[in-house]
């Protein structure tokens, strides 16, 4: 036999209504701690499983809520989910990641779809849509959480920004390099405004000091990209004596044609990428690289967006920003 809320009530002493309000993301936030700690106790003393579907009916919400990034191929971006789903889960949120492959006709497919009402809030990482092209969502109830590439404000609509400046980012991986005396600098890039921030910020800070600079561009921003950006770069005898790849993915498949082309890393070519994705550090040799906290980015745009769905929070866009560093290893 199911367990009801009338059993949860009657073992937490407590109504059957703060039963409700405690076991939702919506109501949780009007009654204290320590009714909530009492509901949820007896919840799992007495093995209660809510049904979703009739809160989502009760509520008026699917209690869903929409991660979108560019590639899940990325190590980068399961790390970022993980923080996002770690934290709305403890709301009672399911997530449904959608993939858009960094493509602008399934960044703006997304947008169609949870205009049909699935979900309750998006956090993600496009490359092509502008706030404005949020309106739509925006004016159904949706709230939005972005996760941004460079510094930015909080706009006038109710859409948060989390980011890491990018920029700033690879201003510090150049001159890393050069304080190191790499003064022939080579660039693994490919396609998309990540990429474009970062070679810029990298760029101009080299050539300011007086930096060589060679770059090649890849079709794709992954091992194979950045394995044949690099058979680009090192097939002239004018060899760049570091390289700086605009992701980790890129890096390593930097690596990978340098091992094959039997030139030592970092005795002949330094190699540094970008992200610090979990198997950064297993590569051979280990790989150096500029680290963005891609569990906390997850859970600050998560926390920006339960902050309107559950607590109410209404207003203008908010603006966060996280730290980088630089985590020097064997390849530089």
């Amino acid at each position: 036999m199911a367990i009801t809320q009338k059993q949860v009530a009657e073992l937490a002493k407590v109504s059957q209504a703060a039963v409700s309000l405690a076991l939702s993301p919506e109501g949780r936030h009007t009654l204290s701690k320590q009714t909530v700690d009492a509901v949820e106790a007896a919840a799992r003393q007495l093995g209660y499983r809510a049904n979703r579907a009739a809160q989502a009916l009760k509520s008026g919400r699917t209690l869903t809520i929409g991660c979108v990034v560019p590639d899940l191929t990325n190590p980068f971006y399961p790390s970022l989910i993980r923080g996002v789903r770690e934290t709305v889960e403890a709301h009672d949120y399911d997530i449904i990641i959608y993939d858009t492959e960094g493509l602008p006709d399934r960044e703006q497919r997304f947008i169609d779809w949870a205009q049909a009402g699935r979900i309750d809030g998006v956090i993600g990482a496009f490359f092509y849509l502008r706030v404005p092209d949020f309106l739509p969502l925006i004016d159904g109830g949706i709230s939005i959480s972005r996760i941004e590439i460079s510094k930015e404000a909080g706009g006038a609509l109710p859409v948060d920004n989390v980011y890491v400046d990018n920029r700033a980012a690879s201003v510090a991986a150049a001159d890393f390099l050069l304080n190191k005396n790499y003064t022939s600098l080579g660039i693994v890039s490919g396609p998309g405004e990540p990429s474009a921030v970062r070679v810029k910020g990298f760029v101009d800070r080299a050539r300011n000091r007086g930096a060589q600079i060679r770059m090649a561009m890849a079709k794709s921003l992954n091992e194979e990209g950045g394995f044949s950006a690099t058979c680009e770069l090192i097939s002239s005898v004018d060899r760049p004596r570091a390289i700086f790849a605009v992701n980790d993915y890129m890096a390593i498949g930097a690596l990978h044609a340098l091992h094959s082309n039997g030139v030592r890393v970092p005795e002949e070519i330094a190699v540094i990428g970008f992200d610090d994705i979990p198997v950064a550090s297993l590569a051979y040799p280990s790989l150096t690289t500029v680290s963005q906290p891609q569990v906390e980015i997850g859970r600050c745009a998560a926390q920006c967006l339960l902050s309107r769905l559950v607590d109410g929070k209404g207003g203008p866009g908010t603006a966060h920003e996280l730290a980088f560093k630089i985590v020097e290893r064997k390849s530089t």
